[in-house]
C-alpha cells in the first residue's frame, strides 16, 4: 500500500474512533467539571456529545499521529489540533480548552511512551 493510501486509513481510523468514543469522553468531561452540562444553542444534539467530541479528538489525534505518524506527525499534530482550538476560542469555551489541551498532552505522552517502550523491546530482542 502507498504512503497516501496509508495516510488515508489513518485518517479514517481517527474519525471513526473519535466518533465511537464520543459519548464515553463527554461522560468523562461531565465527571470531571461536577456539574451538568446544558446544551444552550446546540438543539437537540447532546451537550456531552459537543463535549465528548472535542475531548477525544484532542486525545485520539496525538496518540495515533505518534503512534503511526511519518516525519510530519508533529506538524499533522499542531495543524489538526489547531483547527479545533480556533473553534474553542470563537465560542469562549475556555475551561473546555484547557481540559482539551490537557488531553491533547495526554495523548502525546501515551503516545511516546508506547513508542519508547516498543523500542526497548525491540532493541532488547537483538
Amino acid at each position: 500500500m502507498s504512503n497516501k493510501g496509508k495516510s488515508w486509513l489513518l485518517v479514517s481510523f481517527i474519525i471513526v474512533l473519535v466518533l465511537l468514543l464520543t459519548p464515553f469522553a463527554g461522560n468523562i468531561y461531565e465527571n470531571i467539571i461536577k456539574h451538568k452540562i446544558s446544551s444552550g444553542v446546540l438543539g437537540g444534539i447532546s451537550a456531552s456529545y459537543y463535549e465528548g467530541f472535542f475531548l477525544s479528538s484532542f486525545f485520539i489525534i496525538p496518540l495515533l499521529l505518534v503512534l503511526f505518524g511519518t516525519r510530519k506527525k508533529y506538524k499533522a499534530i499542531l495543524v489538526s489540533l489547531l483547527i479545533f482550538i480556533v473553534v474553542l476560542l470563537v465560542i469562549g469555551a475556555w475551561e473546555q480548552l484547557i481540559i482539551s489541551l490537557i488531553t491533547a498532552l495526554l495523548g502525546w505522552l501515551i503516545g511516546e511512551g508506547i513508542l519508547l517502550l516498543y523500542k526497548t523491546l525491540k532493541s532488547n530482542k537483538k
